[in-house]
């Protein structure tokens, strides 16, 4: 094969994505074709779909993915958000501190802040709107909130990543704890001083409502705290996490409350293990690819090319702030992680940048590039939502995309606030790459 075919090839790819061709056959196609020109052979792939099938937390992956389908055809987030109203409506802002702290959780079970959008989307905008927002604030809000939830455990990106760069996926999630705790508050910070700035009206706290809203969530409550704290903790390892929130999700929404009906249950399943078999190929594809550019020595030669550029770990970490906003910008998170990480894990080893660090650092980059025009997809998706033109719904983000920026660049040039728990918790030695 001919490197001027390989090119026409490899320069065609990028017409099957407009298309709607399958991720999967797209990276599967770049890995062949690049196989086949350095004349090795194809069983690689093969190789590393078994090498994954064999990965010991890979079971967690189906399970949480098949959960967040399913909770979302439940009224879930609706009774959520009317739970964390109950108990911080009463103070200024409260209402958008709520709106930020139930889309985080609800992100953290079904693993897509797209999602989100569309299932709190007619819950939110207009409860904000009522209390006495514009609608571009409300729509900006509802749109770039959730992304922090990417970081809270049970989100399956993390298992993702840990899986894709073979660090320990219990410590991604306690080193992104806090990070995403600040993009919290830097989400709440600019809500408190619209609140204040426009004397946003609060409700008094009504015992009788928490009362009502917690029996709402009466059985929901311990198996969240379960899952979450019991994975940072150690509690429970992630495939006992992940069979546990399936069946508690089973029974509480299909048994006890009857918000999904078992006829559904097929179709759910049918419709999330489309998807983990896509997930499935892609990965395969991708660790192959990532096995080949090892051998070719292709992250040396990368880093070969930037030492002369970019001469130490400020630096570095500048260039992948900016590097990963763009790569959000134009990848989902999934794609990004098979495609991604392991081109930048060995050249972020050599700039001294500590491995669960960089994927805090990686996902909060991934969620402002969601929200960054011209392609931010988060913006696509509430523009389709609220049936609104794209620059209005930028307008309403822009506010929130400067104080997470803030909190961005924060997080990223000190370490310590990452890996500060990991070092409490005694679980943290410099700069060790742990297997799963």
């Amino acid at each position: 094969m001919s490197l001027t075919l390989l090119t026409i090839c490899l320069l065609t790819i990028p017409v099957f994505f407009i298309i709607g061709a399958p991720i999967f056959a797209v990276v599967g196609a770049i890995g062949t074709l690049i196989f086949w020109y350095a004349g090795e052979s194809l069983a690689l792939v093969a190789q590393n779909v078994f090498k994954l099938a064999s990965a010991p937390s890979l079971i967690a992956l189906p399970l949480f993915i098949f959960a967040g389908y399913y909770l979302s055809e439940s009224s879930f987030a609706e009774r959520l958000l009317k739970f964390f109203e109950s108990m911080v409506g009463w103070f200024k802002g409260g209402v958008c501190l709520a709106a930020i702290v139930a889309t985080d959780i609800f992100t953290a079970f079904t693993g897509a802040s797209a999602i989100t959008i569309v299932a709190f989307g007619g819950l939110i905008v207009p409860l904000l709107i009522k209390k006495g927002h514009t609608s571009r604030f409300a729509e900006g809000l509802m749109t770039i909130s959730g992304g922090s939830g990417a970081l809270f455990p049970p989100c399956f990106a993390v298992i993702l990543y840990g899986l894709i760069s073979r660090t320990n996926i219990r410590w991604l999630y306690i080193a992104g704890f806090i990070p995403a705790l600040i993009f919290i508050v830097a989400q709440y910070a600019y809500c408190l001083y619209v609140n204040v700035k426009e004397d946003i009206p609060t409700n008094p706290f009504s015992m009788k409502t928490f009362l009502s809203s917690f029996y709402g969530m009466l059985w929901e409550i311990p198996l969240l705290c379960m899952v979450v704290f019991g994975v940072m903790f150690g509690f429970v390892t992630i495939d006992e996490a992940a069979t546990t929130t399936v069946v508690g999700f089973l029974v509480i929404e299909g048994l006890i409350r009857r918000e999904v009906k078992w006829s559904k249950v097929p179709k759910i399943m049918s419709e999330s293990m489309m998807m983990l078999g896509a997930l499935f190929l892609i990965m395969g594809c991708a660790m192959a690819l990532t096995d080949y550019m090892v051998i070719k020595e292709v992250p040396q030669t990368v880093l070969n090319t930037m030492e002369g550029i970019i001469t130490s770990k400020l630096a570095f970490l500048m260039f992948l702030n900016v590097f990963l906003i763009i790569v959000g910008m134009c990848m989902d998170m999934f794609s990004a992680i098979l495609v991604i990480v392991p081109l930048i894990m060995p050249i972020a080893k050599v700039y001294g940048v500590d491995p669960f660090h960089l994927g805090v650092v990686f996902f909060l980059n991934l969620e402002i590039g969601y929200v960054t025009p011209p392609f931010g997809i988060s913006l696509f998706i509430s523009s389709l939502r609220f049936n609104v033109p794209v620059i209005r719904i930028f307008k309403g983000v822009l506010p929130f995309f400067v104080m997470e920026a803030i909190a961005l660049l924060i997080i990223t040039y000190y370490d310590t606030l990452s890996l500060w728990l990991l070092k409490v918790l005694d679980l943290k030695q410099a700069l060790d790459i742990h297997m799963i």
